[in-house]
């Protein structure tokens, strides 16, 4: 069984200085002060006036303690800047010994967000993590790197939200109990997460209609979470959910080729579906979205249409690996064959939106004769466009879209960019939600779900031209509000 990795390294980057917070003395009065330091038992507190002020620490109340003592300095290793982990162990780095000892995670402002030990490279004992604002946020111990005894979760109020028992990474059945912020049991929930490949507004579109399913329902709750285009950061999302008793998933994989073990592992916990992107070959129970081969067809029909007498085309895209870029890439280049279009090369830019510029800045410099971009992932296209408008060539250099992003249906309607290929996001993780309740809660079968025996469930694209796209930006914008 694999290991799991809650509380594990979280990166959550924040520049955020201290902050105003409630103290309650133990008699129950209260005030609103900044933290400045405790100095052998005693607490100096700072006024929004700027007066400061000293009280015993032996007088405030036991959550404002636990606060205090979450800013000390914690023991151990950085994990994030000092361990490297290889097969679900946790090394050193710069070294082949399974680390022994404890590990710490930080926010941005330097407080402290989870604690715990290793041994042997694998989570044991305690772990705990914290909200930034110092309330204790989660706490379960480990063995053998396994999730094994209570696991305990809190509203960032400090009011209990959930708790479980745990036995060899097994949630006993029976034990988990939910609560609101205001401390009333609830019934039984189940819950379901939707992890992107990356942020983009593709993605806010999607969160609305998995937040609507959610909302049709009073047995299921969400969470949408967003990754950063790397498979490390959707594991560490993956296994945490995992732990919390999440029962199905909607993933769209970053890297397919080498996610495949890693959905595998999740497979045998929950309802694993692919959307957006996929790994045919893994234990998922079925991927639900675009034909991108198709998708990437009408993409260069498109590029038809903008070029009619052909010319070199540069294509754009975060991960090459990733199988929605491959399928489109494909479908593109199906199209265009025999023409006299030229597809001169794949640049990658690792999910980063700034090198996505760059690289379309990089490829106007390299080919002064280049006559199109193609921008396979929603951010893409705005890239090219901002490379394209600086150097003067709007109308010289055709841009054809993926998706969309605001920026790209507003230059549709303005003849910059040439048309997109739409997906349909909203829907997309509207019956994502909606296939996984039908699943896990009733019990329906993938046939039922008018699933394909290729285990493939498919949602039509739509392209949009000039005219076309001011009326899907007011159709995007009441799905986002809605």
């Amino acid at each position: 069984m694999k290991t799991f990795i809650s509380f594990l390294i979280l990166c959550l980057i924040a520049t955020c200085n201290a902050e105003l917070r409630t103290w309650t003395a133990i008699n129950g009065k209260e005030v609103e002060a900044e933290f400045v330091s405790n100095e052998k038992g005693l607490v100096k507190l700072k006024l929004e006036s700027g007066k400061v002020f000293e009280v015993p620490a032996n007088k405030l109340s036991k959550e404002d303690n636990e606060f205090i003592s979450s800013l000390a300095k914690p023991e151990g290793v950085n994990g994030e800047e000092e361990l490297t982990f290889s097969k679900e162990i946790a090394y050193l780095k710069d070294s082949d010994t399974p680390y022994t000892g404890k590990a710490f995670g930080l926010y941005g402002n330097g407080q402290k967000q989870l604690e715990g030990n290793y041994k042997d490279g694998e989570k044991d004992a305690l772990w705990t993590s914290w909200y930034e604002n110092g309330q204790k946020k989660g706490e379960v111990s480990f063995k053998d790197g396994k999730p094994d005894g209570l696991l305990v979760e809190w509203y960032e109020n400090g009011q209990k939200s959930s708790e479980g028992n745990y036995k060899g990474g097994e949630l006993v059945e029976g034990s988990e109990k939910h609560w609101n912020e205001k401390g009333e049991l609830q019934k039984k929930i189940l819950k379901f997460a939707v992890i992107t490949n990356a942020l983009a507004d593709f993605w806010a579109y999607g969160k609305a209609g998995a937040q609507k399913a959610a909302s049709e329902h009073d047995d299921i709750e969400i969470v949408f979470k967003m990754g950063d285009g790397t498979a490390s950061k959707q594991r560490e999302i993956c296994d945490s959910l995992l732990v919390r008793g999440f029962k199905g998933i909607a993933i769209s994989p970053s890297n397919p080729e080498g996610q495949q073990e890693m959905l595998n592992s999740w497979a045998k916990k929950a309802s694993i579906i692919t959307v957006d992107s996929d790994v045919p070959e893994s234990d998922r129970l079925f991927y639900l979205g675009t034909n991108n081969v198709e998708a990437g067809r009408q993409a260069g029909e498109l590029l038809k249409e903008a070029l009619p007498n052909g010319g070199k085309v540069m294509a754009f895209v975060g991960v090459g690996e990733a199988l929605n870029a491959k399928e489109r890439y494909q479908g593109i280049k199906e199209v265009v064959e025999g023409t006299k279009i030229k597809i001169i090369g794949l640049r990658i830019d690792g999910a980063n939106i700034s090198r996505a510029r760059s690289l379309a800045e990089e490829t106007l410099t390299e080919h002064p004769d280049l006559a199109g971009m193609i921008g396979l992932w929603a951010y893409n296209a705005p890239a090219c466009l901002k490379a394209v408008r600086d150097k003067g060539f709007i109308g010289k250099v055709k841009i054809i879209a993926f998706d969309e992003e605001v920026e790209t249906l507003k230059a549709i309607d303005n003849g910059e960019i040439h048309g997109t290929v739409a997906q349909q996001p909203y829907e997309l993780c509207y019956q994502a939600i909606k296939a996984l309740r039908s699943i896990v809660v009733e019990g329906k079968s993938l046939k039922e779900l008018e699933v394909t025996k290729s285990r493939q469930k498919f949602i039509p694209t739509k392209i949009i031209r000039k005219g076309e796209a001011t009326n899907y930006l007011n159709k995007l914008q009441k799905w986002k509000n809605s």
